[in-house]
């Protein structure tokens, strides 16, 4: 992980997810199965807590309820970003009109 991995975060601890197959030292029926392993982070980049899903007998990792949940949640985050990003534009538009014009007034002094 680089070193700046947890800059810039607005939480601590954050989650980090990753799906990766289950091995094991020993015989398993779980060999091969798909896992999700979420790891919750501090600001110093220590670890946590950590939660695991395995892939149920139909081939999910997760229910479609949590599912459902997990696609609002990341609808509303891109809705949450595109709001800033759209605010953050109009201010630097405001910004860079007004230097515009200061620029334009120093020039003709």
């Amino acid at each position: 992980m680089p070193e700046d991995f947890a800059e810039g975060r607005t939480s601590y601890p954050f989650v980090h997810s990753y799906i990766h197959k289950y091995s094991s030292k020993s015989q398993s029926l779980d060999e091969g199965k798909d896992i999700l392993t979420m790891l919750y982070i501090d600001k110093n980049l220590e670890i946590r807590h950590v939660e695991v899903m395995f892939q149920n007998a139909e081939g999910n990792i997760i229910s479609i309820e949590d599912a459902q949940k997990l696609i609002t949640f990341l609808t509303q985050q891109l809705q949450d970003m595109q709001d800033s990003y759209e605010m953050l534009s109009k201010k630097y538009l405001e910004l860079k009109q007004k230097y515009d014009h200061l620029l334009q007034k120093d020039n003709k002094i």
